[in-house]
């Protein structure tokens, strides 16, 4: 997961490492936009804080067959990163995102949840 610049044709992830990639780029788009909110989680508490959530899955961690990856933010020195996070280690659910070509992680950060309760109820009369 990286995130995507005005003017900028390819997108800086984490990847054991930064990797630059211009090609296969999926963006997010939904009409449901109200179904996705940020919780604040960390690497300690992500696997009870996710208990009936849903965190969004942003892709898979290739490497080794590990698993799957979510979606997470933080905020690093003053600006808005958005990274995966590697939840397939129970012991270091971390955020990982690249800076200044550098691959950073954060031990508290956000994840993106997705609500999949039903907007509307059927009213029983």
């Amino acid at each position: 997961m990286g995130q995507v610049f005005p003017g900028k044709m390819e997108v800086k992830v984490p990847c054991y490492g930064v990797k630059t990639t211009d090609y296969l780029i999926k963006l997010l788009c939904t009409q449901e936009r109200g179904r996705f909110s940020w919780m604040r989680t960390s690497a300690k508490t992500f696997h009870v804080d996710m208990i009936n959530k849903h965190a969004v899955v942003g892709g898979y961690d290739h490497v080794n067959n590990k698993g799957i990856l979510n979606i997470g933010r933080v905020m690093h020195q003053g600006i808005l990163k958005i990274g995966n996070v590697a939840a397939y280690d129970p012991d270091t659910v971390r955020l990982y995102f690249p800076h200044k070509d550098e691959e950073k992680s954060s031990k508290i950060y956000e994840v993106l949840i997705y609500d999949k309760t039903p907007l509307f109820l059927p009213t029983i009369e």
